[in-house]
């Protein structure tokens, strides 16, 4: 287990443009893509315990997310295990949600639409 990533690294660099697209995707994506979305993240935290990169770029601890280390860095405290249940778990559930309102209750059409 690593303690002390190195940061903006190869997989912060990797990691960067999927953070990006996955919380602007409710303007970007349509709802039944960011459905798709979650279905396979779920999978990969069920099968690998964890996000992929994540783990490449942390190692294997329990309470890691993609913003963590940055967070902490910029003087942030918060309790990990907590932010680390409301990304894993909660987070894409408040993306799809955003997406929903936008595209249907607001007919707004995203960027890339699939069974429109």
């Amino acid at each position: 287990m690593k303690t002390n990533p190195k940061l903006f690294g190869l997989y912060f660099w990797l990691h960067l443009p999927l953070a990006l697209l996955a919380n602007f995707s409710f303007l970007i994506l349509s709802w039944r893509l960011i459905i798709f979305g979650i279905t396979v993240l779920f999978i990969q935290f069920v099968l690998l315990k964890g996000c992929i990169l994540t783990i490449a770029e942390n190692g294997t601890h329990k309470d890691m997310t993609f913003y963590t280390p940055y967070l902490e860095k910029m003087g942030f405290k918060f309790n990990r295990r907590k932010f680390m249940i409301y990304m894993k778990w909660f987070h894409p559930f408040v993306i799809l949600l955003m997406a929903l309102v936008i595209q249907i209750g607001f007919k707004y059409q995203p960027l890339l639409s699939i069974f429109d």
